[in-house]
């Protein structure tokens, strides 16, 4: 009996992991649904790993690496993430009535793109900062300066005609983000800018609708991304037209999400709801190129994260959760 489990992972996959046990959510209760009930579970840890990247990027103010100068200077912008990953092709994975199978190894493609989102993961927001403090002034220029954060993510609703999944928002498409940038140097000479952020970034609470032909369906409520990022940054102008920027951090990604595996065999209803939740930690490395244009920057940003612990059951054409995904994101900043 086929299912699209793909609506579990709301269009979007990140790779298996290392083989791990069977989840206890699914080694009870109905045996109709249990092989069902882990590879939900499994595409639930797979998904949320990109979700987050996508709306993590990289640099918390892309192509900076300093603070403003205090009070009267701001910077406001726009930018898109990418992620390159894979999605799981799950069109000739059918799920069993007699309990959770062997593990699998279910092939996946490369992510393609749709109504602005893609199957590999994709964010898209603003990011403002506010100078508060300009900082002390050493010799070689100030140091301690205080900037403001605040990021907004928008999440549209969006649907696949071809295989009827949805993502839409639950409440409001729409989530602010905080936090501080501190400057540690500033740009003067050969002596690169240099800054500290610290940034919590959310995807707005989505709802994930599958179904196949028939009555067998997996659907996802509640489902939310939880980002928090840490960044040190380096950037150095040059010859006034251009900056560069880079940098590394760490991301941590707390993810929830209620799902429903609803199994029809032989006129009998299966109905399972299962909580899951997932928390990983991964390390972002990041390079920034800025296009000055008086007040207009145009900014360019590729980067990879890698790491983590995430362990699932199934396995998805040999990758990991865990393995580096590299991702790339254009922005525009205006600011003074």
């Amino acid at each position: 009996m086929r299912v699209r489990v793909w609506a579990a992972g709301a269009m979007l996959a990140v790779s298996a992991g290392t083989l791990a046990a069977q989840d206890a959510q699914c080694t009870g209760g109905q045996v109709e649904s249990r092989d069902g009930c882990q590879l939900a579970v499994d595409l639930f840890k797979f998904v949320m790993p990109q979700l987050g990247t996508g709306f993590a990027g990289g640099n918390a103010v892309m192509g900076q690496g300093g603070v403003l100068g205090g009070l009267g200077h701001f910077s406001i912008g726009l930018r898109a993430t990418v992620v390159s990953g894979d999605s799981p092709d799950l069109k000739t994975i059918n799920t069993s009535i007699t309990g959770i199978q062997p593990a699998r190894d279910i092939p996946t493609n490369k992510g393609a793109s749709y109504a602005g989102f893609t199957a590999s993961g994709a964010g898209a927001g603003a990011e403002a900062a506010l100078g508060l403090y300009k900082g002390y002034q050493m010799g070689f220029g100030r140091i301690g300066g205080i900037d403001a954060l605040i990021s907004a993510t928008y999440m549209p609703s969006l649907k696949d005609n071809n295989s009827g999944v949805e993502i839409k928002p639950s409440s409001s498409a729409l989530k602010l983000g905080f936090g501080a940038r501190v400057g540690i140097l500033e740009d003067h000479g050969l002596i690169p800018a240099v800054s500290f952020t610290y940034l919590k970034r959310d995807l707005p609470e989505i709802e994930v609708v599958g179904y196949e032909a028939g009555n067998d369906t997996i659907n996802a409520t509640g489902l939310t991304v939880k980002t928090t990022a840490w960044r040190l940054v380096a950037s150095k102008g040059l010859l006034k037209v251009l900056t560069v920027a880079a940098g590394f951090g760490s991301d941590t990604y707390n993810s929830k999400a209620d799902v429903r595996v609803r199994i029809l065999d032989t006129g009998v209803d299966q109905t399972r709801s299962i909580a899951l939740a997932s928390d990983q930690t991964r390390t972002s490395l990041f390079l920034d190129a800025q296009v000055n244009l008086f007040l207009l920057k145009l900014i360019g940003e590729v980067g990879q994260v890698s790491g983590g612990s995430v362990k699932t059951y199934n396995t998805f054409s040999g990758k990991t959760p865990n393995d580096s995904y590299n991702y790339m994101a254009i922005g525009l900043r205006v600011g003074f």
